[in-house]
């Protein structure tokens, strides 16, 4: 995910031209940036500055780094520490041994998110023919690089085959209490991987559409008590975009078992997201828009674009229950956010919406076509 579509609208390049310091810029347009906020959007809009300056490649020092850090581990987006990840890694002055070890030393769960989900990226500065994601693996092999368990957390998610196998023996060596959920997966999974061996395991299982099977189904409910037995373990209580969210020490047995959930509640929202890369999940999507709210939201908002303040005074709902819708419609791709000034407002993403109502109208008439058949 990129937050270049952010950048439209901002007006910064004068500032740069007369000189101003990365400093000096964040302290201008984000007035106490470095206290911890509760708005989703907040994130966003310091995601959006924070890649514009990078982008413009401003020179970071290390000091101002951990600061904006430390200023978005507040928020409720871990996107934009990952977005500060992967741009730190392209455009500044640290190699990849003291990136990664200073974002192993910030005390921030949504760093881990970061990492995890960079390396899930396609558009990820580690591309896989890249010789940084060599030197990144050859750097989570050394045995410095800290705890083992959380080397092999790491590998496990990068190199993604016979991942569910894995996570659960590196869970049952940590919580013996989890060798059960696995042992009852294994099967299951054993004999999809069979069915895949020659292929991308994951890949495969995502655009095949065998997840709506019942087999898989029961995988999904293991899952789910997989993550919900683990954040009990933890002491986590929260889900936060696909992530288990709270607060753990880096390194230890919680941490490993935080990381992992994050791997497999990751995979398991991309996996009910996306049926193949780049094909809108129309089903989930249709379940997204079944809520009348939503679909007048979005509706509107097609035609206006809007701030929340006028989405809550022309729907008559408090602010809390348009960021809530906001936030699932965000999260679906269905509607995007545009920063203007401090604040920021709605705009509906066409392309996603476009292909939704595309391979909805094809389902319609695939399902017609079935309905009518069966009626011979």
């Amino acid at each position: 995910m990129s937050f270049n579509f952010l950048l439209n609208s901002l007006d910064y390049l004068s500032n740069i031209a007369n000189g101003n310091t990365a400093e000096t810029y964040m302290n201008e347009y984000t007035p106490g940036m470095c206290k911890w906020s509760e708005q989703f959007h907040d994130g966003l809009v310091k995601a959006a500055q924070i890649e514009h300056l990078v982008s413009e490649r401003v020179s970071f020092s290390q000091d101002e780094l951990k600061k904006y850090f430390g200023c978005l581990s507040g928020t409720c987006c871990s996107s934009p520490a990952w977005m500060l990840f992967e741009q730190l890694i392209v455009w500044s002055d640290m190699d990849i041994d003291e990136a990664v070890q200073f974002l192993l030393n910030a005390p921030n769960e949504y760093i881990w998110h970061s990492i995890t989900m960079l390396i899930a990226s396609e558009t990820s500065a580690f591309n896989t023919d890249s010789a940084t994601y060599d030197e990144f693996l050859t750097f989570i092999s050394n045995p410095e690089f800290g705890n083992e368990l959380t080397v092999c957390a790491l590998r496990c998610f990068l190199e993604r085959h016979e991942y569910i196998r894995r996570i659960g023996e590196m869970l049952s060596a940590v919580r013996g209490v989890l060798i059960d959920l696995f042992d009852e997966i294994e099967p299951v999974y054993s004999e999809y991987e069979k069915r895949f061996q020659s292929q991308d395991f994951m890949e495969e299982f995502r655009s095949s559409g065998l997840f709506r099977s019942a087999d898989v189904r029961r995988i999904e409910a293991k899952i789910s008590l997989f993550s919900y037995t683990t954040n009990t373990l933890t002491g986590t209580t929260e889900t936060n975009g696909g992530f288990t969210s709270g607060k753990v020490t880096v390194g230890g047995e919680k941490e490993v078992l935080h990381m992992l959930v994050g791997i497999c509640s990751w995979d398991h929202f991309m996996m009910r997201r996306f049926t193949e890369s780049g094909t809108v999940n129309t089903e989930s999507i249709s379940k997204l828009l079944a809520d009348k709210t939503r679909l007048d939201i979005i509706s509107y908002i097609k035609d206006h674009e809007c701030y929340g303040q006028e989405l809550s005074r022309v729907f008559g709902l408090s602010k809390n229950t348009i960021y809530s819708h906001m936030k699932k419609l965000i999260s679906a791709n269905l509607v995007m956010v545009k920063p203007f000034g401090k604040n920021i407002y709605y705009a509906t993403n066409p392309d996603v919406i476009k292909r939704f109502l595309e391979q909805f109208a094809k389902q319609i008439v695939r399902d017609e076509i079935v309905w009518k058949s069966s009626l011979k």
